[in-house]
């Protein structure tokens, strides 16, 4: 399907949950858009490859505890709907990160651009390191 010819500003914070594809190393990323008084919603699932770090020591600071690193997304699923209809999707897309976005190369020439996702992505491992730890996750 062709990109939309304009920028979808979502103006709205995902709501998003993560599960193990594979324990430890491969996390499935889910978020849905739901901009509140509008008629699009759109849905993105991506597959995050993590990593354990063991506690280490910055001199003269303080130890850093273990926990899970996001690697890299390997990649994504991102369909965008209008009124309930499919208007727009990826299918096993590889994105390059920006920052804090996701660059995403589509069939019909040009990109799409994620903006700010990286940050539920890292704290969706955050949250993986707590449970792991025996924590409650906030």
């Amino acid at each position: 399907m062709p990109l939309p010819d304009h920028e979808l500003d979502f103006k709205s914070t995902p709501g998003f949950e993560e599960s193990w594809l594979k324990e430890n190393q491969l996390l499935e990323f889910r978020c849905e858009f739901k901009p509140t008084g509008q008629r699009i919603r759109a849905r993105l699932r991506a597959r995050l490859s993590v990593a354990w770090r063991d506690a280490y020591r910055v001199p003269f600071l303080a130890e850093i505890p273990p926990k899970f690193v996001l690697i890299k997304v390997d990649n994504l699923d991102f369909v965008v709907a209008l009124d309930g209809k499919r208007v727009f999707d990826l299918v096993e897309a590889r994105p390059e990160r920006n920052g804090h976005s996701l660059v995403v190369p589509v069939r019909f020439g040009g990109s799409l651009q994620i903006s700010n996702i990286v940050h539920s992505m890292n704290a969706s491992v955050e949250r993986m390191t707590d449970l792991r730890s025996g924590q409650t996750p906030a």
